[in-house]
């Protein structure tokens, strides 16, 4: 999880996890976000299991997907803004 850990400063939560949570108990979704902090920020996996376990897998999916694709525009965008330019180019001639 080095892209997330290393460069990104936020994830998004989705409105399609709050069913899931809610069969949480509160106690449980406060771990939940810590550890959903620690994965994002630090690449950490939680020591959960059962339902803490499965929620935390299902969200992570997201977090990765999204971290996969920005950091695919990221790297776009440097390659944009670091290529010289075709009117660059034909200057230097």
């Amino acid at each position: 999880m080095g892209v997330m850990a290393a460069e990104k400063k936020s994830f998004v939560l989705y409105h399609d996890i709050r069913v899931p949570l809610e069969l949480l108990t509160d106690e449980q979704r406060g771990k939940l976000f810590v550890a959903l902090l620690n994965y994002s920020e630090y690449g950490e996996l939680p020591d959960f299991d059962g339902a803490l376990l499965m929620a935390f897998a299902f969200i992570r999916t997201s977090l990765d997907r999204d971290a996969e694709a920005w950091a695919e525009k990221r790297a776009k965008r440097c390659l944009l803004y670091t290529s010289p330019s075709p009117r660059d180019r034909s200057l230097s001639r």
